[in-house]
């Protein structure tokens, strides 16, 4: 149900030159995101959870969906306050610590369940391809660090519902099967025993 923002939200939104906004709750998952909707434009407004003090991957993100937009990719752009700022101070009250917020573009979309076809999971692996490409730009320009090790979880095992995620440093436990015969090759040569 749309209704105005409450003092705490309307405050943020001004931080954006944003008045007379209206919004809804959409999503309480890692974060609280709410639909905006102003004249100038439909927004998506994340406030992250309390314990998500950590700025290096929230960062990390408002960097790379900034690239994407930039070359054109279909991505929420985030969007700078008056100062600049893409990452702003959050408190709902002054009684509660304060959290992480980040103002973006909504894209509209639907979701697609039965309807499901293979053009879809072609535009799937385009869409993945360029965020791989832009990564591999980002961080070879300096631009994305994260201290994070990622890792490649094995989809034979994943297909056939033995769904691990190997240890850092460790090969998965279960030898690929007929479906998961290119395992040996994608999987890093750093992760094998």
């Amino acid at each position: 149900m749309w209704r105005p923002p409450p003092p705490s939200i309307e405050r943020l939104l001004a931080q954006h030159g944003l008045r007379d906004c209206r919004v809804r709750r959409v999503a309480n998952l890692d974060c609280a995101v709410w639909r905006v909707q102003a004249a100038q434009a439909d927004m998506a407004l994340r406030i992250y959870a309390e314990e998500r003090r950590d700025t290096l991957p929230i960062d990390t993100e408002i960097a790379w969906l900034l690239a994407l937009a930039d070359a054109g990719v279909h991505v929420p752009r985030p969007r700078a306050d008056g100062a600049g700022s893409y990452r702003m101070r959050w408190q709902a009250d002054a009684g509660s610590a304060a959290r992480h917020a980040v103002l973006m573009d909504w894209l509209p979309g639907r979701r697609v369940y039965k309807g499901l076809r293979p053009v879809h999971l072609r535009h799937i692996g385009e869409l993945a391809g360029r965020l791989h490409g832009s990564a591999r730009q980002l961080v070879a320009a300096r631009v994305l660090s994260s201290p994070r090790l990622a890792h490649t979880a094995e989809v034979a095992a994943w297909a056939d519902g033995r769904r691990c995620v190997p240890e850092a440093g460790r090969a998965p436990s279960t030898s690929p099967t007929a479906a998961g015969a290119t395992w040996q090759k994608t999987w890093p040569a750093c992760c094998s025993s």
